[in-house]
């Protein structure tokens, strides 16, 4: 079973070596998965 956890945009950067801009880039074509507001 995988453990999911969220990831803020730093830690994902330096996991995947991609930038900010190619991972959105990468979200908005539905490549990457969309990002996941926590809080209120």
């Amino acid at each position: 079973m995988a453990h999911d956890r969220l990831l803020r945009l730093p830690e994902v950067e330096r996991l995947t070596g991609l930038r900010r801009s190619a991972i959105y880039e990468q979200m908005r074509r539905g490549i990457f998965p969309r990002s996941v507001k926590a809080g209120r």
